[in-house]
């Protein structure tokens, strides 16, 4: 074997030795180390986003779920947003209907009460005219006064308030059941409004890291474009600067084979 190819040898020997170094200076750079911080970051950000619109939809699938008559209906967020709107409103509007029913019932209520109280100062007022008319006239015809009048207007006083109790029950208890479908229409609205307040909040969340989000990108290309333009200018630089270096050399070498050839007419 020639010098030339142990000195090759030896060359590639060494440059197989080098390489790995070479690629280990570059795997810790701290450039690699800057890429997989911003692919950790990237990932977080693309989870915590993952996370964000799985609530948003669960939310937005409790409202539709909420929504009367609309299953198997596909419907946008927005419309959900709407229909969840309407839908509030028609339990204001039943909150309002039910709250002048219970304010006529009890004007009904106290109308009953007013108008047993009459009944019962007119069934106590024929019996006051009775004994003084009693008292006025002889002892005779007062004892010829049947019983049976003073018993069937005592059996209608009974039967009056009977019925009377039985009708204040019966508006008690409707009372009572409207006061409880008032107080879950109400608590139902509440968390209608909560649920809406919330999701349109996030929407503009949204929104906005959308647009912020776009921004960097947009200024990520540009400045990628940037750096592109530059890198072309700089290569075309490099190009006319090898192209002007050949003319150079040439101009030189006819100068001094000139030179030269005066000298050697000289001697």
């Amino acid at each position: 074997m020639t010098s030339y190819q142990l000195a090759g040898g030896t060359a590639s020997q060494d440059d197989t030795f080098e390489d790995p170094a070479n690629n280990i200076d570059c795997s810790t750079s701290p450039e690699s180390d800057r890429d997989r911080e911003r692919r950790l970051r990237r990932e977080i950000a693309n989870s915590n986003e993952r996370r964000r619109m799985q609530s948003i939809n669960s939310g937005f699938q409790a409202l539709r779920m909420l929504i009367p008559n609309a299953e198997g209906e596909k419907l946008s967020k927005a419309a959900i947003l709407q229909q969840t709107s309407e839908y509030i409103f028609s339990l204001e509007q039943d909150k309002t209907r039910l709250l002048q029913q219970n304010t006529t019932l009890k004007r009904i209520l106290s109308h009953c009460e007013r108008k047993g109280q009459t009944k019962s100062e007119d069934s106590r007022l024929p019996c006051k005219r009775l004994r003084r008319a009693s008292d006025t006239e002889n002892t005779d015809q007062a004892r010829a006064i049947p019983n049976n009048t003073i018993k069937s207007s005592t059996k209608d006083e009974n039967d009056n308030n009977i019925t009377e109790d039985s009708l204040l029950e019966d508006l008690q208890k409707e009372l009572i059941d409207l006061r409880c479908q008032l107080e879950k229409e109400r608590r139902l609205r509440i968390s209608l409004e909560e649920q809406k307040q919330k999701f349109e909040a996030d929407l503009n969340e949204l929104k906005s890291k959308s647009h912020h989000n776009s921004n960097k990108a947009l200024a990520a290309t540009r400045q990628n474009l940037d750096t592109i333009v530059q890198a072309i200018k700089h290569l075309e630089g490099d190009g006319l600067e090898c192209d002007e270096t050949p003319i150079k050399f040439k101009s030189d070498v006819l100068g001094n084979n000139s030179e030269f050839t005066s000298r050697r007419l000289i001697v």
